[in-house]
Formats: structure tokens, C-alpha cells, sequence
């Protein structure tokens, strides 16, 4: 009896040429699937971002600003 442990899976070429031939008729879609993922990792990335413009131009500065433009900025980063 062979045991394997649960990170040792071996790999077989076999097993990806099975699912390309399903996801062969579909591959546009997979593709803009992948797209989509890649554009949301990237505004992932830059919710900090953002963020930091928030709490740097605008909040560490509420006494200066007045209360429209204080909204206005930030709503606009939002």
C-alpha cells in the first residue's frame, strides 16, 4: 500500500489535456474570465492607495478645509 501525503500530488499531463477539451468551445469567455480577475486584483492593489490620498489630503487637514470641499475631495477619491 502506497500512502501519499495530502501536498504530494503528482502531475498528469493527461488530466489538463481532459479539461482543455472542455473548456475548448468556451475559451473567450475563460479568457475575459481571466481578464476580469487580472482587473480586479489590480483595484485590490489600489483600494490602499487611495486610501492614503484620503487620510493624507483630506482628513489630517479637516481643520483647514472647509466642510464642502472637505466632502467633495473625498467623495471624489471614493
Amino acid at each position: 500500500m502506497i500512502r501519499r501525503s495530502a501536498g504530494s500530488a503528482n502531475y498528469n499531463p493527461r488530466t489538463l489535456q481532459i479539461l482543455w477539451t472542455y473548456l475548448k468551445p468556451h475559451r473567450a469567455l475563460v479568457a475575459v474570465a481571466l481578464l476580469l480577475a487580472a482587473i480586479n486584483q489590480i483595484f485590490s492593489l489600489l483600494d490602499p492607495l487611495i486610501f492614503r490620498h484620503v487620510i493624507d489630503e483630506y482628513a489630517t487637514k479637516f481643520e483647514v478645509l472647509d466642510r464642502g470641499s472637505f466632502f467633495r475631495g473625498v467623495l471624489t477619491l471614493l
